[in-house]
C-alpha cells in the first residue's frame, strides 16, 4: 500500500474509470428495489436504493485501472450486521460512517487496521457505478459513496477518522502496544518518518499529524520498511505526510506526530522547525565555495516558491 494524507474529494466519474479510485469486486451485492443484485449484473438505467431510501437510476458502469490492492472489510467489522457479508473495495473507495449526527465519508484505505479490515492482495474490486445523483449505494447492507473518494490533505476529516478508528478497533478487540518509529524529516510542506506498533506488528499505525496544537491531517504508516525489520523485529511502516500548506518560515512551528488510537506521541515528537533564514542573510553569508550556505540557499528560495504556488491555488 502507498500511505496517503487523510481527506475526500470527489473523484471522476465512472467512464474516465481509469483515473478514479472507487471499486467494488464483483459478486457485491447491490440493494435495488427488486432486492440484492451482484453489482456486475448492474447495467445502464437499472434503479439501485440509496442509503437514504431513495431510487436512482444507474447511468455508467465503469472499471478501474490496475493500482493499489483493494480492502477487505470483514462482515460486521464496521457495526452489527454491517456489512452483512466481507465487503471488498477499491482503496479510495468513500465508506460513509456515522460520528454522533454526521455522516463522514472515509476511503476504505484509512480503516485498514489489520484485523477486521485487511488488505486484499491477489483480489480486484475494480467494478465502478455511476448514478445520475450520487447520493451512494448500499453494499452488502454497507453505504458506500459514488463517485469514489481519492485521500487527500485536510483537516476536516482527521478528528472523526481518529473516533471512527477508535471504535472499529475496539470492535475487533485491537488494543494499542508499545509504539516505536520516529518522527524523521520535518520540512515546511511534509513530514515522513515511519511507525510501529510493538504489540501488532505488521499492522499500519494510524498517525494525527498536529502543527502548533491545531490538528491538521493524519497518515497512516503503512509502507513497508524492509530495511528497518533488522531494528525492530518485525516489518516496520513508513508514512509521508504533506501538509495542506506550506508552513510559513518567518515563525517557528511545534510540530506532533502521535498514534491515533490512543494518542501516543512517535519518538522524536514533538519536534521545533525553526525560523528559517531571510534571504539577505543566506545571500550575506554565501561563498562561492561555501556548499552548506548555497544549499540552505537554495531550500530557502524553493520553500518560497512553493508558498507562492499555494496561495495561487
Amino acid at each position: 500500500m502507498t500511505n496517503k494524507a487523510i481527506g475526500p474529494a470527489r473523484a471522476a466519474p465512472a467512464q474516465e474509470a481509469a483515473a478514479a479510485s472507487g471499486g467494488l469486486r464483483a459478486g457485491t451485492r447491490i440493494a435495488t428495489p427488486l432486492g440484492q443484485v451482484p453489482v456486475e449484473a448492474l447495467t445502464v438505467g437499472d434503479a439501485v436504493l440509496t442509503p437514504a431510501g431513495k431510487v436512482r437510476r444507474v447511468v455508467g458502469i465503469g472499471r478501474r485501472g490496475p493500482g493499489q490492492p483493494p480492502v477487505r472489510v470483514a462482515a460486521g467489522a464496521l457495526a452489527d450486521g454491517l456489512p452483512r457479508r466481507d465487503l471488498v473495495l477499491a482503496p479510495g473507495q468513500a465508506v460513509l460512517l456515522p460520528d454522533g449526527d454526521s455522516v463522514v465519508a472515509v476511503p476504505a484505505l484509512l480503516l485498514v487496521n489489520g484485523a477486521s479490515i485487511t488488505e486484499a492482495a491477489g483480489e480486484a474490486a475494480d467494478i465502478q457505478v455511476e448514478l445520475k445523483q450520487p447520493d451512494g449505494l448500499l453494499a452488502e447492507g454497507q453505504p458506500v459513496e459514488y463517485p469514489g473518494a481519492v485521500p487527500g490533505g485536510g483537516a476536516a476529516i482527521a478528528a472523526p477518522l481518529v473516533r471512527i478508528r477508535r471504535r472499529i478497533d475496539a470492535r475487533a478487540g485491537v488494543v494499542p502496544g508499545e509504539l516505536a518509529g520516529i518522527l524523521g524529516r520535518v520540512a515546511a510542506d511534509r513530514l515522513s518518518g515511519w511507525a510501529h506498533d510493538r504489540g501488532n506488528p505488521g499492522r499500519p499505525v494510524l498517525l494525527e499529524v498536529a502543527v502548533n496544537g491545531d490538528v491538521v491531517g493524519a497518515v497512516l504508516a503503512d509502507h513497508p520498511r524492509a530495511d528497518l525489520e533488522a531494528v525492530t523485529g518485525s516489518p516496520a511502516r513508513g508514512y509521508i505526510f504533506a501538509l495542506p500548506a506550506p508552513l510559513a518560515g518567518d515563525r517557528r512551528h511545534l510540530i506532533s506526530v502521535r498514534r491515533a488510537q490512543d494518542g501516543a506521541e512517535l519518538p522524536g515528537s514533538p519536534a521545533l522547525l525553526d525560523q528559517a533564514p531571510s534571504a539577505a542573510a543566506l545571500l550575506a553569508g554565501l561563498r562561492a565555495d561555501d556548499a552548506a550556505a548555497a544549499t540552505d540557499l537554495a531550500m530557502f528560495l524553493t520553500a518560497q516558491i512553493d508558498r507562492l504556488r499555494a496561495a495561487r491555488r
